[in-house]
């Protein structure tokens, strides 16, 4: 697999200067986060309200969450979103974000891996 410059961070963490294009990747804007502390927010890439819900409240087992959460991201938007981040991963350091407190429970993962594989589909990158 091809290798990216991808960072997962809580949106309520401290900006930091190789955290690179800021990326914010929830359904909802978080409480109490200034607009200017992302560079971008891809509302279609976080957890549909529908699944939130009852994955937070543990209702819903791992598996079957990440099966729900990749075939809610195969819509066009978010593919040509996962196709812009792999993009942008191979040539800057890309840190997503979200509010929820176990970024390795979260959907993040997933998503990392799914812009991974995305990469990993890309055109070689030419020499510098």
């Amino acid at each position: 697999m091809r290798r990216v410059a991808l960072r997962l961070k809580r949106v309520y963490d401290a900006i930091e200067p190789d955290d690179g294009i800021r990326v914010l990747v929830t359904y909802y804007w978080p409480r109490g986060i200034p607009k200017t502390s992302v560079d971008r927010w891809y509302r279609a890439l976080g957890t549909p309200p529908a699944l939130l819900k009852p994955w937070q409240q543990g209702k819903v087992p791992r598996d079957r969450f990440v099966s729900l959460y990749r075939t809610a991201v195969e819509t066009e938007e978010a593919r040509g979103l996962i196709r812009e981040l792999a993009a942008l991963a191979r040539e800057q350091t890309v840190t997503l974000l979200t509010s929820f407190r176990d970024l390795q429970h979260s959907h993040l993962p997933i998503l990392r891996q799914l812009i991974e594989e995305e990469a990993s589909r890309l055109a070689p990158k030419p020499p510098s």
